[in-house]
This record gives C-alpha cells, structure tokens and sequence, in this order.
C-alpha cells in the first residue's frame, strides 16, 4: 500500500487530475513550495537493494531542476533512517532524465519514505516507483 501527501494523495490514488494534459499522461506535477512526498507499506520486510522513480527531472526544464531526492526506512512510522540521498550538484547519478535511482543497501523495512524536491521555482513529474 501507498500513501501520498499533499494533493499527490488525489492525483496518485483517486484518479484526479487538475487538467486535461496530466491525464493524457499520467503523471503527477510537484514544486518547491509543495514537493513530492509519499510512503510505501509492505506487509512483510523484503530485502529491497534499489528504488527507481520514474520521471521527468530536468526534461524541458533545464539541467538544474532537482534539489534533492531522499528515501528513508523505518519499521514502526515513528522513526526514520535515511538510506540514500541525492543532491543534485553533489551527485553524479543525475544523469538520466526519466529516472532517479536510489540505493536501498538489501535493507529490510516495512515501510519506505519518499522525499523528492525540485529546486527553486522548478517543477518535478512523476509517473511511478519500482521497487527492487
């Protein structure tokens, strides 16, 4: 199971789309000032080595689109250690435009926190999360 904040918990989850474009493509629009924020729940603790999202971080939007991209691990929602994280000037694994990918080190949570960030006044797509 999935939960989202903010309105990605509508776009993701009830199939509602602010306008005609986002639903021809699927994808889920975030900004700096409301960044893209979800949490994965697994009902057992599968040894997971990597997350992918899939998007569009810097299509059309120039190369510095992305601030950061988080995930996190925890196995009782109350407290969270990061595994991974990706700051865009800092890393050198931002070279796909459709994807990001996050190391999960074989680590074996129940539930997975999702943080992604574009910089400022830039806008962020996503589409899904694969997990590995």
């Amino acid at each position: 199971t999935a939960d989202y904040f903010g309105k990605a918990s509508a776009l993701l989850l009830d199939d509602y789309f602010p306008n005609k474009n986002a639903q021809s493509y699927g994808w889920a629009m975030f900004t700096d000032k409301e960044p893209f924020e979800g949490c994965v729940t697994f009902d057992q603790q599968p040894e997971l080595k990597e997350l992918i999202i899939q998007c569009a971080t810097y299509y059309r939007f120039g190369k510095n689109n992305l601030d950061n991209a988080q995930v996190f691990g925890s196995n009782n929602k109350e407290q969270w250690k990061l595994i991974d994280q990706i700051k865009y000037k800092k890393d050198k694994r931002f070279t796909n435009k459709y994807a990001i990918n996050l190391k999960l080190k074989n680590t074996q949570y129940k539930y997975y926190k999702i943080k992604v960030t574009p910089g400022r006044n830039r806008r962020f797509f996503v589409s899904q999360l694969f997990f590995y």
